[in-house]
């Protein structure tokens, strides 16, 4: 590599590290699971692989655990050993989100686009994309890896691929993601190498029909002949090998087939949002606010998209075409397109996904908008009617650029900066968990008033047992009834508590936080519960015996 090309990876990464490290420095985590992430990493180090978690002893995960991002908790251990764990934990995060930037523009520059530092820039002005990819979770462990996974399958490196959809399996819970990704290439590249030519007019209108039949029988043979030909099945078969390998290459091995379908089918996929309430991140992501949101990416598709589904189009009808891309690139444009498309999808029934959709945009629109200009031109006629124009309009949109860029990144990192000011503090319950450590049995199940104040709780304190944590849906799988009755209690739609969560939840400790006050009146009127613990957080009350 050249010494200019180095220096501009360098840029690149410091000021992507920079701005990252900038969200981090805030005592301050806007997603609970970071205490979680940080607590199995440690104890991955101390343990190695967590194979019994009794911690939440009324959810599935308490018979069912893997821990499905271990070699991402692999990759924090140092950082949570040289460094305080919390600190270390923000540390590994924005490291490795700016390798994220960092290897998104490697991709690029590897297929040749031209302008791959302004579309690595544009995922860093578009502002869902760098909140999520700065929690510490792995998100961005994941991109990297479905960057290589793509690099793979679009170049049809079968063992990289085998070996590396292996390690996503153990690395990431959503690990059929790269699945999707070899599927949707295999149909391009089915659809693309189809004949297209188009039917002839049939002046009888019943043999019209006939004929359109059979042409339509016939193409659908020859794309599923493209669809099963050697090459596209070798390389499914490298993708699915590698992740059944993964799979069934486990010290959990055939546990982990049920914590797959409770994770991956059941809350990303079927997502109980109707009957309880999940987190946030899986509820939809409005269409207006994410264009309002990411108005770049958005700028980009919308160009994009009219050249691609007009070029598309007048292929697919037997239009003579410009020999302008050969297969292999009309392949990789089709497929980042129907995958943006997909994770836009996925995006506007979970905001989650949006984490997928902008790069997989960003990455669409650069492949389309790298084809020649005389493509463009021939497919977007409204190019050839700014053609004489072009000084006045190219200064227009550069102007546009250079002014809203830096307007529309300053507002999105001043927004994103209050998020993670306005965050769970990283002392969240510290407190509440050392007095329950110090002053109960070990294995002592503590009652609590939410799923999502497990993490912090487990963090600071693996002395005792808890109700509920990372999902709802686990205790719901677990137990619909119990559930349904642990929300009466913590929402105070239930009286009389005691004997509930001494029988049922064999608990003796109820921790409750300041925004549970129906909880805590009916833990007073209660007449059976002390207050024993108070601080800023929140209270903790003993059952009173007998």
């Amino acid at each position: 590599m050249k010494k200019p090309e180095l220096l501009k990876f360098l840029l690149l990464f410091i000021v992507a590290f920079s701005l990252f490290s900038y969200f981090q420095i805030s005592p301050t985590f806007p997603d609970p699971d970071s205490f979680y992430h940080a607590k199995i990493s440690i104890l991955t180090r101390n343990q190695g692989i967590i194979t019994d978690f009794p911690w939440l002893q009324f959810t599935v995960l308490k018979d069912y655990y893997i821990d499905h991002h271990f070699l991402y908790h692999v990759a924090l251990i140092p950082f949570v050993t040289f460094f305080d764990p919390l600190v270390g934990i923000k540390l590994a995060t924005a490291l490795f989100a700016a390798l994220l930037i960092l290897i998104f523009y490697w991709f690029l520059k590897k297929f040749k686009i031209k302008g791959a530092i302004f579309y690595s820039l544009i995922l860093l002005a578009s502002s869902p994309f760098i909140f999520r990819i700065n929690l510490a979770k792995a998100a961005s462990f994941s991109l990297i890896t479905l960057l290589f996974g793509l690099y793979f399958i679009f170049h049809r490196k079968l063992w990289p691929l085998f070996v590396l959809s292996f390690i996503y399996v153990w690395s990431y819970g959503g690990w059929p993601l790269i699945l999707v990704l070899t599927v949707f290439y295999i149909f391009s590249d089915s659809l693309i190498k189809t004949p297209t030519t188009p039917t002839a007019g049939i002046g009888n209108y019943e043999l019209g029909i006939k004929k359109l039949i059979q042409d339509s029988i016939s193409k659908i043979k020859n794309f599923l002949q493209v669809v099963f030909a050697k090459d596209n099945l070798k390389l499914f078969t490298a993708c699915f090998g590698g992740l059944m390998a993964g799979v069934i290459i486990n010290p959990l091995f055939p546990k982990n087939l049920f914590f797959y379908w409770q994770q991956i089918i059941k809350i990303a996929v079927i997502n109980y949002q109707d009957k309880i309430g999940v987190g946030a991140e899986w509820y939809p992501y409005g269409l207006g606010d994410l264009i309002a949101n990411s108005s770049f990416i958005f700028i980009l598709l919308i160009f994009s998209f009219t050249v691609f589904f007009i070029n598309f189009l007048k292929n697919f009808t037997g239009e003579k075409k410009p020999a302008a891309t050969d297969p292999k690139n009309k392949t990789q444009i089709l497929a980042l397109t129907l995958l943006a498309l997909f994770f836009l999808a996925l995006t506007l029934r979970s905001r989650r996904n949006v984490e997928y959709f902008i790069p997989f945009a960003a990455l669409a629109s650069a492949f389309v908008l790298n084809q020649p200009l005389s493509l463009i031109k021939k497919y977007l006629p409204a190019i050839n009617v700014w053609r004489q124009k072009r000084k006045i309009f190219s200064s227009l949109v550069l102007l546009y650029v250079l002014i809203m860029l830096p307007f529309t990144a300053g507002r999105n990192i001043w927004s994103i900066k209050q998020l993670y000011l306005s965050g769970g503090s990283i002392y969240k319950y510290q407190g509440v968990a050392e007095w329950l450590k110090n002053n109960t049995p070990a294995g002592a199940i503590i009652f609590h008033n939410d799923w999502d104040d497990f993490p912090a709780l487990f963090y600071y304190n693996t002395h005792n047992y808890y109700i509920a944590g990372l999902d709802p849906t686990f205790m719901y799988d677990y137990n619909k009834n119990l559930h349904k009755v642990w929300v009466d209690i913590t929402t105070g739609r239930q009286p009389n508590i005691s004997e509930i969560v001494k029988n049922d939840f064999h608990s003796e400790y109820v921790f409750v936080d300041k925004d549970h006050v129906a909880l805590e009146n009916n833990l007073k009127s209660d007449g059976h519960f002390q207050m024993v613990y108070k601080d800023d957080e929140g209270k903790i009350y003993q059952l009173i015996q007998n």
